[in-house]
C-alpha cells in the first residue's frame, strides 16, 4: 500500500512539473523580447506536497530560463485565488478547481491548465488569458 501511494505521489509530482513547464512556456510567449526580466506572481493555496512543483521551480529559479522572476503568494481559498487572477494580481494560481470553472461559467476569461489527476475537485492551475 505504501509503495502504491509513493508511486501515485511521484506521478502527481511529475505531472505537476510538466504542467508548470507548459505554463512557463505560455507565460514566456507573453513576456516579449525586451530583455528585462518579467515578474510573475504565483498564488498557491497551502503547504501540501502537490504544490511542490511551484516551490521547486521558484527556489531553483526555473523561471529565469524564460526571462522571468517569480514571487510566491499564499492565498487560502479557490475563490480568493480566482479573484486575484481576474484582477491580474496573479499571473498563475494553483488552487481549488471549482472556483475557476464557476468563474468561466459566469463569463470570466480564465484558462485552466491542468487539474490534479487524483482528486479533480482541487488543485487546478489557472492563468488569465491575454
Amino acid at each position: 500500500m505504501i509503495s502504491q501511494a509513493s508511486g501515485v505521489f511521484k506521478l502527481c509530482l511529475a505531472a505537476g512539473f510538466v504542467c508548470l513547464l507548459l505554463a512557463m512556456q505560455v507565460a514566456a510567449s507573453f513576456a516579449g523580447q525586451s530583455g528585462a526580466p518579467v515578474k510573475i506572481t504565483i498564488g498557491y493555496g497551502g503547504e501540501l506536497g502537490y504544490q511542490a512543483p511551484i516551490w521547486i521551480a521558484h527556489e531553483m529559479k526555473f523561471f529565469g530560463k524564460y526571462g522571468m522572476t517569480s514571487e510566491l503568494v499564499r492565498i487560502a481559498g479557490g475563490a480568493r485565488s480566482t479573484a486575484a487572477l481576474l484582477a491580474n494580481a496573479l499571473q498563475l494560481s494553483q488552487s481549488a478547481g471549482v472556483a475557476p470553472v464557476q468563474a468561466n461559467l459566469a463569463g470570466a476569461d480564465l484558462v485552466i491548465i491542468a487539474p490534479r489527476p487524483i482528486d479533480r475537485r482541487s488543485a487546478s492551475s489557472a492563468s488569465p488569458r491575454r
